[in-house]
C-alpha cells in the first residue's frame, strides 16, 4: 500500500501508529479534517518512504517528536489547526526534500530553530497563530525558494533580520500582530517578486524608504498600527499594481505624495490616525 486517504470524516480516537507497522511502501498518509485525538506518535518516523502526511484539523495535542527528521523524502506536512504544544525540533532540519511546512494555528512555543534554514527545498512556510518568541533566525534568508512565508500572531520580539531581504522568490510575507521592533530593513526592498507584504499590529519605527517604489509586483502592503515616522515616499506612485494600502495608526507627517493617486488598481486605502498636513492630492482617486 502507498497511499492512505481518509480525509474529510468523522474519524474519532487516537491515531494508532501500531497499525502503520510493516507499510514500508506508504508514501501518503492523509488524515487531515477529522476528530482525532492523542498524541503525535513518534512511530510515524519508521515511514520513511513517506514524501506526504497531512494531519491538520485535527484534535492531536502533545509535542512534535524528534523521530520527526527521519522522514527524510517528505515534501509536505501539514499539521495546522491542532493542539500541539512544545517547541519544533532541530530535526526538522534534515528534511531536505521538503517543499510545504505548515504548522499554523496551534499552541507551539519556544524560538523557531536555526535548522528551518537547511530546508533548501522550502517554498511555503506557514506558522501563524502559535507563541514563537524571541526573533526570526536569519537562516530563514538561506530559503531561497521560499515563496510565501507566514509567521503572523505569534509573540515575536525582535528586529525583522535584514536576511529576509535574500529570498528573491518570496511573494507572500505576512508578520502581523507580532512585538517586532526597529526598522523595515532596506534589504526588504529588493523583494521584487512580492505581490504581499503585511507588518501590521506591531512596534516598528523609522520611515520608508525610496526604495519602496521598487516594489512594482506588490498587491497589498499593510503597515497599519505601528510607529512609522516621516513622509510618505512619493515613489509609492510607482505601484501600478497596488490595491490594497494600508498605513493607518501611526506616526507620519508632511504631505500625501499626489502620486499616491496614481494607481489606478488601488481600491482600498487606509491613512486614519496619521499627522498628515496640507491639502488632500487631487489625483486619480476613485470610488
Amino acid at each position: 500500500m502507498t497511499v492512505i486517504g481518509l480525509s474529510d470524516n468523522a474519524f474519532e480516537g487516537a491515531l494508532d501508529a501500531a497499525s502503520l507497522q510493516g507499510m514500508n511502501n506508504l508514501k501518503m498518509l492523509r488524515l487531515h479534517s477529522n476528530q482525532l485525538t492523542g498524541s503525535f506518535p513518534s512511530e510515524l518516523g519508521v515511514l520513511n518512504n513517506l514524501t506526504s502526511l497531512l494531519l491538520s484539523k485535527n484534535s492531536i495535542r502533545g509535542s512534535i517528536p524528534s523521530t520527526l527528521g527521519m522522514l527524510t523524502r517528505l515534501t509536505a506536512l501539514d499539521c495546522h489547526s491542532n493542539a500541539l504544544t512544545g517547541e519544533l525540533p532541530s530535526e526538522i532540519g534534515l528534511l531536505d526534500q521538503l517543499e510545504v511546512l505548515q504548522m499554523n494555528s496551534n499552541f507551539l512555543v519556544g524560538m523557531l530553530p536555526s535548522e528551518l534554514g537547511m530546508l533548501c527545498s522550502l517554498e511555503r512556510l506557514i506558522m501563524d497563530e502559535n507563541a514563537f518568541t524571541a526573533s526570526l533566525p536569519t537562516e530563514i534568508g538561506n530559503l531561497m525558494r521560499l515563496t510565501s512565508l507566514d509567521i503572523s500572531q505569534c509573540a515575536l520580539d525582535s528586529s525583522l533580520p535584514s536576511e529576509l531581504g535574500q529570498l528573491s522568490a518570496l511573494k507572500h510575507l505576512s508578520v502581523y500582530d507580532n512585538y517586532l521592533t526597529g526598522e523595515i530593513p532596506r534589504e526588504l526592498y529588493g523583494l521584487e517578486q512580492a505581490t504581499m507584504i503585511q507588518f501590521s499590529f506591531n512596534h516598528l519605527q523609522g520611515s520608508l524608504a525610496t526604495e519602496l517604489g521598487l516594489l512594482t509586483r506588490l498587491k497589498e502592503l499593510s503597515l497599519s498600527r505601528n510607529g512609522l515616522t516621516g513622509w510618505v515616499p512619493s515613489e509609492i506612485g510607482l505601484l501600478n499594481n497596488l490595491a490594497l494600502l494600508s498605513l493607518d495608526t501611526n506616526e507620519f507627517t508632511g504631505a500625501l505624495p499626489s502620486e499616491l493617486g496614481v494607481p489606478s488598481s488601488l481600491a482600498f486605502i487606509y491613512l486614519y490616525n496619521n499627522n498628515f498636513t496640507h491639502t488632500i492630492p487631487a489625483g486619480k482617486w476613485r470610488d
